[in-house]
């Protein structure tokens, strides 16, 4: 059982379960309507096992090729490889099935839902983890196209084709997925200093990092907003991404005019609930009319979520490694 659980970490399950919640949204944003069939179900659950497996081998094997300075940064040396728990030759071979099961199925779908799926792996594993990650500033960048991959491909499986649209709402996950990874190595410049990978702190100075997190930061919001002017969103859009784009900001304000290490890893965090609010705001926009019932309905959902996790991120005790 404790080698299952090690195999099963491997995979990055909190990792993997965000990203699934990426397709999942854009799925049912994607439908023409809310009205399942078994046609539908069947799309859904191709769908969701194919992404599934191949996010869980992606990480294995990320894991895989990173194991030698996952050991040297504190935030990773307790991983399955590191500590010896399982050899690399076991994650090499676990990975590899999963991704190959994962393309197989991607193949049995359709051309573009394969073509995705291998643009997003071979950014993430070969661009971003063997090219990018030791050698370059702008690193994360390169995991751009890897990030918005579940976006589109659930959109696709959800409408039956990739339109402009579908394309815009991926962008936005690339933009969230910067701002995420930068605040994670503000939080963690040690680590990344151990590692000798050039990630912000690594190679900047905090006064500058925190300005890279700000305009990251910012640039997400504006792009957020800009789907509403695009023309892929409407008015209810609109009102309810007001909400986590100003508890976005206000933590980054805070961060630039008193750099501590709590505010970016509050950034970091709330990061990810803040893309669930905005791919919420659009499901409700894409699916129920603009009236005043739904609007507070949708003000009200990303204001309880805001609120509860800015609250816990506040008490909890932030230890820069």
């Amino acid at each position: 059982m404790g080698k299952l659980n090690s195999y099963f970490n491997l995979t990055k399950p909190i990792i993997s379960v965000a990203f699934y919640f990426l397709f999942l949204f854009a799925f049912l944003i994607g439908l023409p309507t809310f009205h399942f069939n078994f046609d539908v179900l069947i799309k859904f659950l191709l769908g969701s096992l194919a992404v599934l497996l191949s996010i869980s081998g992606s990480n294995i094997l990320n894991n895989f090729f990173d194991r030698d300075v996952d050991s040297l940064m504190y935030r990773t040396r307790n991983r399955p490889l590191p500590t010896g728990v399982v050899s690399p030759g076991e994650a090499l071979n676990l990975g590899l099935i999963l991704l190959s099961s994962s393309f197989l199925l991607a193949f049995y779908l359709g051309l573009l839902p394969i073509s995705l799926l291998v643009v997003g792996v071979f950014s993430y594993l070969f661009f971003y983890t063997l090219l990018g990650k030791r050698r370059t500033v702008v690193n994360v960048f390169l995991t751009m196209p890897a990030v918005a991959t579940p976006v589109w491909f659930g959109f696709f499986m959800g409408r039956g084709f990739l339109n402009l649209n579908g394309f815009l709402i991926g962008l936005i996950v690339s933009f969230w997925g910067v701002s995420h990874l930068w605040s994670l190595a503000m939080v963690y410049g040690k680590d990344y200093v151990r590692a000798k990978i050039p990630m912000l702190t690594a190679v900047v100075s905090w006064g500058k990092a925190k300005w890279h997190v700000f305009v990251s930061s910012l640039a997400l919001s504006m792009y957020s907003f800009s789907l509403y002017f695009l023309g892929v969103f409407d008015g209810l859009y609109l009102i309810c991404v007001v909400v986590p784009n100003f508890v976005l900001l206000s933590i980054a304000l805070k961060l630039v005019f008193k750099p501590l290490g709590k505010y970016s890893w509050m950034i970091y965090k709330f990061s990810t609930f803040y893309i669930m609010e905005v791919l919420l705001s659009a499901l409700m926009d894409i699916h129920l009319p603009f009236n005043f019932q739904n609007l507070v309905l949708g003000v009200s959902a990303n204001l309880m979520v805001s609120a509860f996790y800015i609250y816990i991120l506040r008490k909890r005790k932030i230890i820069l490694r």
